[in-house]
């Protein structure tokens, strides 16, 4: 029932999934001072409904914690990606 003919499951698994491994590359970068992940590029995918994944990341690795405008998009990624769910769902019409 998940994945139905509906592509906004899959592409919210897709954004999400995506934003955590970008985040977790960035911060195993961050630690050995090597190539970074552009910041625009996390903030895109956290706005594009990657939300969850971006909160979690910086929850589990400490890491962009303390940019307020990473927190800040985040939580309008995940409302984004339960109003794109709720509407996948039926709960918002």
């Amino acid at each position: 029932m998940f994945f139905s003919s509906s592509p906004i499951p899959a592409y919210l698994l897709f954004v999400n999934l995506y934003l955590f491994f970008i985040m977790y590359l960035d911060w195993q970068q961050a630690k050995k001072d090597g190539w970074r992940i552009p910041e625009w590029q996390m903030l895109t995918a956290g706005l594009l409904g990657g939300g969850v994944a971006g909160l979690l990341a910086m929850s589990m690795f400490q890491h962009k914690r303390e940019r307020k405008r990473f927190v800040i998009i985040f939580q309008l990624g995940t409302i984004i990606g339960l109003i794109l769910l709720g509407t996948y769902l039926g709960w918002i019409k």
